[in-house]
């Protein structure tokens, strides 16, 4: 039997994201952000959501560019680090252990840390209830080599990217292949 649980923000889990900015003054800054998905295939564009009072927001307004990087396994404890302090309040950047590097096709930095990084021009944005959307076109994947299968696809497996468990605010291992997309269902025909 189900429960009703009421509205809730509920999807899970959702992608941790560090999204990269620079300010008015080139300084480059880091956030952590679970409200994210992809709005189109052609053009390629993506959307995140964020609270008003955020630095990246400001940078962003600035700048119209932003990069996304996927956090993983291994920057799991830099990801959450720039989650928990405002770039308003110092360089969280150089605290977490991030080399930031300016993005080729953005003016926004990428973090050498983080294997898939996405850039990100802003195509446009709204208020939402308490946040902001965002949309941003990806111009550019960036992606280590060392996470590419033999056709120079990313191999999800070895991004070890991880997931935000809004219910019960864990991350999750998203490492793992269960199923072949677009094949699974075919034996229901």
């Amino acid at each position: 039997m189900k429960k009703n649980l009421g509205a809730k923000d509920l999807l899970m889990p959702n992608p941790m994201l560090v999204i990269g900015t620079y300010d008015e003054n080139g300084r480059p800054n880091a956030m952590a952000l679970a409200w994210a998905g992809v709005v189109s295939s052609d053009p390629p564009a993506i959307s995140i959501s964020m609270r008003e009072q955020r630095k990246t927001l400001a940078n962003i307004k600035v700048k119209q560019a932003f990069t996304v990087s996927f956090a993983t396994e291994d920057t799991m404890k830099a990801s959450d680090y720039v989650g928990l302090v405002s770039g308003n309040k110092g360089d969280k950047v150089y605290s977490a252990g991030l080399t930031a590097v300016h993005a080729e096709h953005v003016d926004a930095p990428y973090f050498a840390e983080y294997p898939v990084t996405l850039e990100c021009k802003v195509m446009d944005s709204r208020k939402i209830g308490q946040h902001i959307n965002i949309i941003g076109e990806v111009v550019n994947v960036l992606a280590d080599e060392d996470v590419l299968d033999a056709n120079g696809k990313i191999d999800v497996t070895k991004v070890k990217a991880i997931a935000y468990d809004h219910t019960g605010e864990n991350y999750i291992a998203v490492s793992k292949v269960v199923g072949k997309a677009f094949r699974e269902g075919s034996a229901l025909h």
